[in-house]
């Protein structure tokens, strides 16, 4: 997981920024520009939908429950079953299309 901190304004800072990013059997091929949007982070151990701007992550909400593409520990990404900002089960590696932080590089 990528490791995060809080700037002095409460933003969440993410090294290397938030992007859109084309995987290929788990890894990415290309990422775009920082995105700005919804997208589930790691943040303080567990899993949360957080809003996105310019790639960085301004505001976090509650434990995230739903599907995710998440960086898995050996460092391929995985489409992942959480629950309460816990992964439950993946199935990967993850071949398409999913915003992921950058510095899990």
């Amino acid at each position: 997981m990528a490791a995060e901190r809080e700037d002095g304004n409460g933003a969440m800072k993410t090294p290397g920024g938030i992007a859109r990013c084309d995987l290929t059997t788990g890894h990415p091929a290309f990422c775009g520009g920082p995105y700005s949007g919804r997208a589930i982070l790691p943040q303080d151990g567990a899993y949360h939908l957080c809003d996105v701007t310019l790639g960085t992550a301004r505001f976090c909400y509650g434990l995230y429950t739903g599907r995710a593409v998440v960086r898995q520990e050996r460092g391929s990404y995985a489409r992942c079953d959480l629950t309460l900002g816990r992964i439950t089960f993946c199935e990967g590696p993850y071949t398409g299309t999913a915003v992921i932080p950058q510095s899990a590089e």
